[in-house]
């Protein structure tokens, strides 16, 4: 029987376990070099200061169907693990049921042995239950139940992150938006006094028709970018408005009323269900162990084992792609100073060099063509500016959400985060 039972419930071998990746196994001392930080905290958007962010990410939270879907979620495997935990606990039932029945008295047996008239029966049963869970079923019920919640607190925290970080995306690229806008109204400025100076000298014989007409196309040209920043401008504000919708114990009895009634009345019938004659009862352990299902057991077995694999898997490429966008952000952050430094540079160089052609323009030295070249060297270098002041923002935002805005696990240790 021994022998019989280990071939039926042999455990497959399917090879060692795979473990996650450890921490020291990922070489990224280099590349996350950095001055020590305060990591974000929740609430990580008000250390900018900005009234108008706070409240849109704060409405956002407050009103995003996603967010509302995810902790609903939550809310739903929470329950789920509540129900998985009950069987580890006693159960008590009570039941209660009564009711008349009448034999026949032509049924095959003599009349005198059949009971006359109606026969009234009534059952008063307290269950209780207790699961002794030797081989751990309801235990593993309720771990797994147990981290469903976990995964789904998880879930609405990263819906929130989603959110909070989304919104700060949008706001910041509305924000270079606005900053590009200004540039194009300048822009739009400096071409109409360009454009009025060729009309001027023109009138006065000192420039040709072609050099008038390219002022005009200039002053066309920048009316219709600035009307794309508008453009632009609306449909981020659009956006950003639609991320802000067993039995045991019990008592019996049975009564006789040969006219049809009950007898004695109902308190005769409640004296005679609780007397010691009427009790009844049931006990006794049952063990139910799978010797051979044809396979079907084993074949949950892999399919669990290999479920346990994937996780393991997308654990190991999440953790990587986590390190890859800090190592990203950084190294971003790293240069983005310098290279804003050199930009700035860059625009006040052109800057005075547009004044003194300009001047050199005005004074007939030289060409329109020289005037706007230089024009539009101070325009990509004012553009230049905007995009790296706004790049700052983005990639502390990227930062923030590689390193989950203040994510941590409720009643988790450090020692119980392999990677936090």
């Amino acid at each position: 029987m021994a022998l019989l039972l280990s071939a039926c419930a042999a455990v497959p071998d399917l090879g060692p376990k795979p473990l996650v990746r450890a921490p020291d196994s990922i070489e990224a001392q280099q590349s996350l070099q950095a001055a020590s930080a305060v990591w974000p905290s929740e609430g990580w958007w008000k250390a900018y200061g900005d009234p108008q962010l706070d409240a849109l990410i704060e409405e956002g939270l407050k009103a995003s169907p996603d967010v509302a879907a995810a902790a609903a979620r939550f809310r739903q495997a929470s329950a789920v693990a509540q129900q998985a935990g009950a069987p580890l606990l006693p159960s008590v039932d009570l039941d209660a049921k009564g009711g008349v029945t009448k034999s026949s008295y032509n049924m095959g047996m003599p009349k005198e042995f059949v009971p006359k008239g109606w026969l009234g029966t009534g059952q008063v049963a307290l269950n209780f239950g207790f699961d002794l869970d030797l081989w751990g079923k309801n235990r593993a019920a309720l771990a797994a139940a147990t981290s469903d919640a976990q995964a789904a607190d998880i879930d609405a925290r990263q819906a929130r992150l989603a959110l909070a970080t989304g919104v700060a995306d949008a706001y910041a690229d509305l924000a270079k938006l606005h900053d590009e806008r200004e540039i194009q109204a300048r822009a739009l400025e400096i071409r109409t006094a360009s454009q009025k100076l060729v009309a001027d000298r023109r009138a006065n014989g000192l420039e040709t028709r072609g050099s008038e007409r390219q002022a005009d196309a200039t002053v066309a040209s920048a009316r219709a970018q600035l009307a794309a920043a508008d453009q632009a401008i609306a449909i981020r504000q659009h956006q950003i408005a639609a991320l802000i919708g067993v039995q045991s114990l019990g008592y019996s009895t049975a009564f006789n009323n040969s006219t049809g009634a009950i007898a004695g009345g109902s308190g005769s019938f409640l004296d005679t269900l609780f007397k010691k004659d009427s009790l009844f009862g049931n006990a006794g352990p049952a063990i139910s162990l799978p010797i051979f299902h044809g396979g079907a057991i084993s074949g949950q077995y892999r399919g669990a084992r290999a479920a346990y694999d994937e996780a393991v898997a997308s654990y190991d490429k999440t953790v990587l792609g986590a390190y890859q966008q800090v190592a990203d952000a950084v190294t971003g952050r790293r240069s983005l100073d310098q290279r804003l430094a050199d930009a700035r540079a860059a625009l006040t160089a052109s800057e005075e060099a547009y004044s003194i052609a300009r001047q050199r323009y005005e004074g007939g030295l030289n060409t329109y063509l020289d005037v706007l070249n230089v024009e539009d060297q101070l325009l990509a270098a004012r553009q230049s500016v905007a995009e790296l002041e706004a790049s700052g923002f983005t990639l502390d935002i990227a930062l923030i959400r590689a390193l989950g805005g203040g994510f941590a696990v409720s009643g988790a240790t450090p020692k119980e985060l392999p990677h936090g």
